[in-house]
This record gives C-alpha cells, sequence and structure tokens, in this order.
C-alpha cells in the first residue's frame, strides 16, 4: 500500500486566532487531496479572509465560487442619501446665489420682497399704450429696479461655462472608477465624491466671504467634478447591494433604495425653498450644513462602510 506524506499545518498560537478551518476540496484529477489553510487574521478581518480562501480554493478545483456575504446591504444607505442630499441642495443654493451676486452687479441693492411686490404690480396693471414716451414715474421705477432679463442671461451664460468646465473632468473620473469598480473595490466610488464636495462646500463659503469672482465659482466646481459625482456612489451602491444580498430579497433592497434616492431629492428642495423664503441672501448656513454632511459621509465611509470585494 502506498505510503502519502502531507505537510503538517505550522504551530497556532490561539492568542491571536479567531477561527480555525482546514478545508479538504477533492480535484478530480489528482490523486491525493488538495489541502489549504486560510491565514490567521482577527476578527475585524476574519470574513473577509475566509470568503477570499473559499474563493480561492473554487478556483482551483475548478467549482463555482461560493456566496459568502461580506456585510449587510443596507449599510451603503446612509452614504447614498447625504450625497444625495448634498447634490440636490447645492444647486438651488448656487442658482440663488448668482441671481443675487448679478443683481448687486446690476444696480439693484432692494430686498426681495420689494422686488416680487414690484412685479407684481407690473403684471397686474396694465401699461398705458397712448403714452410716448413713458411717463417718468415709469422711466424712474424702471432704472430703480434691475433688468432681469439681464440677470437671467448672465445666469444662463454662467450656466453654459460651467457645464463645460466639469463636463471633461466627471466624464474621465467616472469612466476610469466605474469601469473598474470590480477592481478597486466599491469603497472609492464612495469616498471621492465626499472629498469633492468637502472642496466644493469649503471653496464656496470662501467665495461668499470675500466676494470673489465667477472664475473661483466655476474651478470650485471643476475640482467637485474632478472627484466624481452622486452617479458613482449611486453605481457603487447598486454594486454594493448585489455583492452582499441574496437573490431572494434583492429586489426588496432595489426598492428601498429607489426610495432613498427619490426622497433625498425631494426633501432638499422643500426645506432650501422654505429657507430662502424666510431668510433672504444668508447662504452661509446651507453651505455649511452641506459641508458638515459631507464630512459626515466622508467619516462613515472610512472607519464604518466596508468593502464587498474580496481582492481588496
Amino acid at each position: 500500500m502506498p505510503f502519502r506524506q502531507y505537510r503538517l499545518a505550522a504551530p497556532i498560537d490561539h492568542s491571536e486566532v479567531v477561527e480555525t478551518k482546514i478545508l479538504v476540496l477533492y480535484q478530480p484529477t489528482l490523486s491525493r487531496p488538495l489541502l489549504t489553510r486560510p491565514s490567521f487574521v482577527t476578527s475585524n478581518d476574519a470574513d473577509a479572509r475566509t470568503r477570499a480562501v473559499l474563493l480561492d480554493n473554487a478556483k482551483q478545483v475548478g467549482q463555482a465560487a461560493p456566496v459568502v456575504p461580506l456585510a449587510k446591504w443596507w449599510l451603503v444607505l446612509p452614504p447614498l442619501a447625504l450625497i444625495m442630499f448634498i447634490t440636490a441642495a447645492n444647486p438651488l443654493l448656487l442658482i440663488d446665489l448668482l441671481e443675487h451676486r448679478y443683481e448687486q452687479r446690476y444696480g439693484s441693492h432692494e430686498s426681495k420682497g420689494k422686488q416680487d411686490t414690484y412685479c407684481h404690480q407690473s403684471k397686474s396693471t396694465p401699461m398705458p399704450t397712448h403714452y410716448w414716451p413713458f411717463p417718468p414715474d415709469i422711466q424712474q421705477s424702471s432704472q430703480e429696479h434691475p433688468d432681469h432679463n439681464r440677470i437671467q442671461t448672465a445666469v444662463s451664460q454662467f450656466h453654459i461655462k460651467n457645464s463645460l468646465a466639469t463636463l471633461f473632468p466627471a466624464l474621465v473620473v467616472f469612466i476610469l472608477l466605474g469601469s473598474n469598480c470590480d477592481i478597486v473595490g466599491r469603497r472609492p466610488l464612495l469616498f471621492f465624491p465626499f472629498v469633492g464636495k468637502i472642496i466644493y462646500n469649503s471653496l464656496l463659503l470662501i467665495i461668499i466671504s470675500y466676494d470673489l469672482s465667477d472664475v473661483w465659482i466655476v474651478v470650485s466646481h471643476a475640482l467637485d467634478a474632478g472627484f466624481g459625482s452622486h452617479g458613482l456612489v449611486v453605481l457603487s451602491a447598486l454594486a454594493y447591494i448585489s455583492d452582499c444580498s441574496v437573490k431572494s430579497e434583492r429586489t426588496r433592497a432595489f426598492f428601498i433604495l429607489e426610495v432613498t434616492m427619490v426622497f433625498m431629492r425631494v426633501a432638499p428642495m422643500l426645506a432650501v425653498g422654505l429657507y430662502l423664503r424666510r431668510y433672504h441672501y444668508l447662504y452661509t448656513i446651507p453651505i455649511s450644513v452641506c459641508l458638515v454632511l459631507s464630512v459626515i459621509g466622508l467619516l462613515y465611509v472610512m472607519f464604518i462602510q466596508p468593502e464587498s470585494v474580496v481582492s481588496m
């Protein structure tokens, strides 16, 4: 009877080992079993290491990869909710900020309530057609109130320049990280957009405090786009749920994700609208709130959010 020798495992230090498993997997083409032993790790990495060993063993014997969920799928919902809230609130604040800046630039220093009253009176009172030229009171009021068409034209031109400045970096980052999310992992797609939001909101506070030119607003948007956008977070959230959920609960998980996205788009619109209606031209507080939420999301991804890709 032939004698077979097997290599013995190294001694185990029980003070650092959490779980020990010897996996014996038979391969049809080999005459002896293939003995594999996982690396002994601490409790923080035990699940990830165990799943990696199971995947390597399955590849060696030609079997399908085992499904070992690394974490709960709902752990990705907090960063998704935060980034959607920030992304929905920032454009509303920026539009009102730009209108206020152009109103000041074109000579209007009146409150928004007076402007709304004037617009309402001008629409409700028909302009007489038998006067030529206009009466002195109409000429005086037209000089005191801003040219709204000119303001809207300036805001539209700014948005065109801003879109062109942010298109290329956002496209490049989305293609590089989105197409390689299985290699780099899910966490970078959650991490970098929060870094961009922190830079954007910080620069926006500086621009408002020192009344800098519109060029710096475009620069802040370009830097934000260079770190990705909320689309990366949505892509990572979908991939994360697919990694950490079984087929039976995946539909419910995607439904909860969609509901979270819809709610976090509508809630900032109502909150920012009510805030700007009560506190005119006071942008420091909502932008600071967005900055704090960005920092909270960044810390959550760094210290709480687990990785679902085994090789990371």
